[in-house]
């Protein structure tokens, strides 16, 4: 049955690019050569809320533990208020035991690997990127959120100022090469001798990594931006040989040699959000301003609730065909589409009968089968603004069926946890665009 559906609203969604988007509340398009009908319910309840803590780590958990973008930075404006990041990793000893004995240590540095997808806002911001030593370890979680945060000493053990360059390859003097090496992009943070000197004091630290952990829990990494600005940094496990602590060292007089810490192999961040006097917190207090405007932000940022009442008017018999949400990018002044590009695309979320908040089928089955079942991806409209348009049919069916009781759902975005993008959408009563349900229903 789903095959079919899928067919039906390819076809349906086909017919509907090509019409204009109604402006006008309720309407009822006849096109009796296909016998549909097309229907826009509009106003439907909508409201920014609040999002709850969102994973970004789970251990053993191959999809939300192999999470490749880890945003860093801050911005802070009179729309959504200020959001900033703390970054969270561990540090292991590595394979083999280093023989610190008759050496002097040269420079310690810290290497991880750039992401392009994590850039946001000013990207030619300088960034002061700080790393701080941990005075408490991981635990035993399994799972980590954008609210769990550690404990750290406040005076920072390594530091850099910088534009990050997420695109050009770095080259380095080796010293335990005694040449120039390539890498790729990457973040590299001197780090002050007093975090490496306990090494060269007392081997026994580093005989093994059972021994290395008890008394090394990790960093905390911070950056504070010269403007309002977010870059990327890559910790899926695929880098993981990729990033570490370099510790140079010269052993005797002639030896130049290098041992590297592997880092993140836990990892988090902690997503702090303020949204005192911004316009955020005044829609959050008052839903009439959802009639107008909708706010929805990445990360542990807002969402937008989206009721489906209106469907409780409509016959449960109905010849329904296709179901679509469509929301419209608001364009308003004091905001710059440009320095904060909308959300790529969205995914819709509601609460099943065991109380938990998962993903409705039409999005599931998209992942399955094609992206066009869904949509929700931005696009142009023929008014000149940008758009979204998400498939919701298998969704109202269930509902209409009494198959799911609840008429709540939940707009989020895609890759909500690896960025730090926003969007502010018209709500279901604007005068020009209004947010709305659109159906198509069979007439013979």
């Amino acid at each position: 049955m789903t095959r079919n559906i899928l067919l039906v609203v390819l076809i349906i969604s086909t017919l509907l690019a090509c019409r204009e988007d109604s402006i006008i509340g309720t309407e009822l398009l006849n096109n009796e050569s296909l016998g549909l009908e097309f229907i826009d319910l509009s106003p439907l309840p909508m409201k920014t809320v609040l999002e709850d803590p969102v994973p970004v780590f789970i251990i053993g958990d191959f999809g939300t533990s192999d999470l490749r973008t880890y945003p860093m930075g801050k911005v802070d404006e009179q729309i959504f208020g200020s959001t900033e990041t703390t970054l969270f990793v561990d540090i292991h000893k590595s394979v083999g035991t280093p023989d610190f004995s008759d050496s002097v240590l040269d420079s310690v540095v810290l290497l991880i690997p750039y992401d392009t997808l994590g850039t946001y806002g000013d990207l030619t911001a300088s960034h002061l990127i700080e790393v701080f030593e941990l005075t408490e370890d991981f635990g035993d979680r399994d799972t980590f959120f954008t609210n769990t945060t550690f404990e750290y000493d406040a005076t920072p053990i390594g530091s850099v100022e910088l534009v990050p360059n997420t695109s050009d390859t770095v080259f380095v003097n080796d010293p335990a090469l005694d040449s120039i090496v390539s890498f790729i992009p990457h973040l590299r943070i001197p780090m002050g001798d007093v975090y490496a000197v306990p090494f060269f004091e007392d081997a026994n630290g580093v005989e093994d990594d059972t021994t290395f952990i008890k008394d090394n829990f990790g960093f905390a990494i911070k950056s504070t931006p010269s403007d309002n600005s977010f870059f990327g940094l890559n910790l899926s496990n695929g880098s993981l040989d990729q990033r570490e602590l370099a510790v140079y060292y010269t052993q005797g007089d002639t030896a130049h040699l290098r041992y590297n810490f592997p880092i993140a192999v836990d990892r988090s961040y902690y997503n702090e959000l303020d949204y005192s006097g911004s316009d955020v917190a005044n829609a959050l207090a008052d839903s009439i301003i959802g009639d107008s405007l909708l706010y929805i932000q990445s990360m542990e940022g807002v969402n937008i609730e989206i009721s489906l009442s209106g469907l409780d008017d409509l016959d449960q018999n109905i010849p329904l065909n296709a179901a679509q949400l469509v929301f419209f990018v608001a364009e308003l002044p004091g905001d710059d589409n440009i320095l904060y590009p909308p959300i790529e695309a969205f995914n819709l979320t509601y609460e099943n009968d065991e109380g938990n908040i998962v993903f409705i089928e039409d999005y599931t089955t998209s992942i399955q089968t094609s992206p066009a079942f869904f949509g929700g991806t931005i696009e142009d409209d023929a008014n000149g603004l940008k758009k979204y348009t998400l498939g919701i049919t298998s969704h109202v069916l269930n509902i209409l069926n009494g198959g799911i009781a609840s008429k709540k759902l939940f707009l989020k975005p895609v890759r909500r946890e690896q960025e730090a993008n926003r969007t502010i959408l018209y709500g279901p009563k604007h005068s020009q665009y209004p947010a709305k349900l659109r159906l198509v229903i069979t007439t013979n």
